[in-house]
């Protein structure tokens, strides 16, 4: 390949597009959340605040808000749609899935898209 050629397109492994308090959602990592004892993933915003979003095993969907530094989340019920898959390898977990969020309650407002193509 030439050195002058433009590189190859690569889809981005994480999309997401959420707004907490209208204030953007700036993605720093992800997390399965098998590891914390529930279906779904947590991300983790470059602030420092964390959102779980969790497929219960009813088909129930919820979001939990970790505002920068908090022990303690806020739990968004009935303003989500989760959908998670699990799968494992020899050399751990991993969690795919997509979640669509309008939440406004409990003082918080979440909205938006996440789609996650691996969470580990």
């Amino acid at each position: 390949m030439p050195e002058s050629a433009p590189p190859i397109f690569e889809p981005p492994t994480h999309v997401v597009e959420l707004a907490i308090d209208g204030a953007r959602f700036r993605l720093d990592g992800c997390s399965n959340g098998a590891t914390q004892g529930y279906n779904g993933a947590e991300i983790r915003a470059v602030d420092g605040t964390r959102v779980r979003l969790v497929s219960e095993v009813d088909g129930a969907s919820k979001i939990i808000v970790f505002r920068p530094g908090a022990e303690r989340g806020v739990t968004l019920e009935g303003c989500s749609r989760v959908e998670m898959t699990q799968s494992t390898s020899r050399h751990g977990g991993s969690v795919r899935g997509r979640a669509s969020v309008l939440c406004d309650e409990k003082g918080v407002r979440v909205e938006g898209t996440v789609l996650l193509g691996s969470c580990g």
